[in-house]
């Protein structure tokens, strides 16, 4: 066995295991949690591992309980530590798992092999803001001997933070977001059992996305509010990305805590069924190709404006029941353009881009595609909202169909 100077938070994976025997990097690395690169940091400098002193259950944060998979804690309940999203580094007191959950209650146990459970302070009402995920979440101050109750069956994420003596329950409903629904949400259909996740005939065009659960990337654990002039400071990650790593027409994604973008080159763009799984507190994931995409004929597609930033056909304000149709007029260096002319409108209104009159999909607020008149325009919880009314000679929304990029040009 090699003698290597293990940090901190390598020797977490290396709790986990028991007994006497050696493991290979191969039973070391199926030991990773959730997918946080700083897990899997050295393990590559390892040959094997030998722990002959190492109790049965290693000093550590668990999670166990009759709503658990686990009714004693044991190491597959083991909580491991994670990143607080504000920096993406590892923040010591700060741990989390993934668990499927019965209705039951459960307990943390403390790495003083203390059992903690909580008094609920505050809850979170699933609101989306902030880009918190749009279930509940609970939080909770620790209570020695007490208990967590769940009251739904589901897949939770479970996060604790020794340092905020705070416990943080959050219902997690994987879907995936990126060019395939233009950065919204789709939920992945979920096992009975809450372990595996999948979505099928998935549209992956050319361009990004990542997994993240209840709509969301982040979660606030000192406070649910998040802005740059205070709020949350710490945060936990609702999201996986990473690299993709191809066989033919199968990828298999890596999972990491708030990690890059999954990317999807020409070669591999086509229809999808895409899955996610947790084992025992192990994720995996996989992509098998399905179909391919058929060519999209530009002159075909519809866009509207749709909201209360402009008059209806009879001259009144609308009110979020009237579109306003784009007319394509053609297509430059791969981006398609449809075009209203003679647009007034209306001060503090607001509005969206929806395609076929449709909310399946639709484009609000981004500061860095609004281009032309762009001072002109506020976000209102992902709404485009107009400040001062004016007549524009033409409002042009540009998508480019092989990236799911897309823009809207204000021209006066």
């Amino acid at each position: 066995m090699k003698n290597i100077n293990l940090k901190s938070a390598v020797m977490i994976l290396f709790l986990c295991v028991a007994g006497t025997n050696s493991y290979s990097q191969e039973k070391i690395m199926q030991l990773h949690r959730g997918g946080n690169v700083v897990h899997q940091a050295k393990v590559s400098e390892i040959d094997s591992i030998t722990f002959a002193d190492m109790p049965s259950q290693p000093a550590g944060v668990y999670i166990f309980g009759t709503a658990t998979p686990w009714v004693e804690a044991s190491t597959e309940g083991l909580m491991m530590p994670t990143k607080n999203m504000i920096n993406q580094e590892i923040r010591s007191s700060l741990y989390e798992c993934y668990v499927p959950m019965t209705t039951g209650t459960f307990q943390i146990k403390r790495k003083d092999n203390i059992n903690i459970g909580g008094t609920l302070f505050m809850t979170y009402n699933g609101s989306g803001a902030y880009d918190h995920p749009r279930t509940s979440a609970y939080y909770y101050t620790p209570v020695q001997d007490g208990s967590f109750t769940i009251a739904k069956a589901g897949l939770y994420h479970v996060i604790y933070d020794t340092e905020l003596n705070r416990v943080v329950v959050c219902e997690a409903k994987w879907g995936v977001r990126g060019m395939m629904n233009y950065w919204n949400f789709t939920y992945m259909n979920e096992s009975a059992d809450f372990k595996t996740f999948t979505v099928t005939d998935q549209k992956c065009n050319v361009g990004e996305y990542k997994f993240a659960y209840s709509a969301g990337w982040e979660l606030g654990i000192d406070d649910t509010v998040v802005s740059s002039g205070g709020g949350a400071q710490v945060l936990v990650n609702t999201n996986f990305g990473g690299t993709i790593s191809w066989s033919g027409t199968t990828g298999t994604p890596t999972l990491v805590a708030g990690g890059d973008n999954y990317k999807i080159e020409a070669a591999n763009k086509g229809y999808y069924t895409i899955t996610l799984s947790w084992n025992n507190g192990v994720w995996s994931g996989s992509m098998t190709k399905t179909g391919d995409i058929p060519a999209i004929d530009p002159a075909t597609q519809m866009f509207s404006l749709i909201g209360s930033a402009f008059n209806n056909a009879d001259g009144t304000p609308a009110a979020w029941d009237y579109d306003l149709d784009l007319a394509y007029t053609s297509t430059t260096d791969g981006f398609s353009s449809y075009v209203a002319q003679n647009v007034t409108l209306l001060t503090d209104g607001e509005f969206k881009v929806r395609k076929d009159h449709d909310w399946s999909t639709s484009y609000g607020y981004d500061a860095a595609k609004i281009t032309g008149d762009a001072s002109n325009f506020v976000d209102n919880y992902g709404n485009i909202k107009v400040v001062a009314g004016k007549t524009y000679t033409t409002i042009t929304f540009k998508m480019h169909w092989e990236t799911g990029a897309w823009e809207i040009n204000f021209t006066l």
